[in-house]
């Protein structure tokens, strides 16, 4: 499993190492990879080693530049996005979840007022937002099904990218600006 990006208490890693302590012993050889930087970043080295998950749990060595992450992020069998609510996590719409989407990794999500806009159970594993059992039984969900993984990577593909993608919108955009240059 991999999650890239800031280390913050609102992006609800803690939940994440918590939830793979849980799901480790129907895993063998699980890895969840933490590629990013943050000011959570001591605090969550600190959760793994308490709960004993050096060998399961890696993080990057801190900030890793944008260019790099496809390349860290290509093989992983899941994009793990374990988001506590607030009035800000519930609206926004996280770039990893597309990027994860883009690269055809399928993903686990909490069910926000947004992602749920966006994507539908066909597209994406959710789980329970701020609840270490939900996602410690997707995780294993996901593990033992590895053709669920894969329609779910294949739905949010095709759909999210029929719908979203630039060659689509660049045609509203352009017809936006000639409406708007007609004036």
């Amino acid at each position: 499993m991999v999650y890239h990006g800031t280390l913050a208490r609102r992006l609800g890693l803690d939940i994440a190492i918590e939830a793979v302590a849980k799901a480790k012993s129907a895993i063998p050889r699980m890895e969840l990879r933490i590629i990013g930087a943050g000011e959570e970043r001591d605090r969550l080295i600190a959760l793994r080693d308490r709960l004993g998950l050096r060998d399961v749990v890696m993080f990057s060595d801190g900030f890793v530049p944008v260019e790099k992450i496809p390349a860290m992020i290509d093989d992983a069998d899941v994009g793990i996005i374990p988001l506590r609510i607030s009035s800000g996590t519930d609206i926004m719409l996280p770039t990893k979840l597309l990027e994860y989407v883009s690269m055809g990794i399928p993903c686990i999500v909490p069910n926000t007022g947004t992602i749920a806009r966006y994507f539908y159970e066909e597209m994406v594993q959710f789980s329970k937002a701020e609840n270490i059992d939900s996602l410690a039984n997707a995780i294993i969900g996901l593990y033992r099904d590895p053709d669920k993984r894969a329609r779910l990577s294949h739905e949010a593909t095709e759909r999210f990218g029929k719908i979203y993608s630039w060659s689509e919108h660049k045609n509203v955009y352009t017809k936006l600006v000639d409406h708007l240059l007609e004036r």
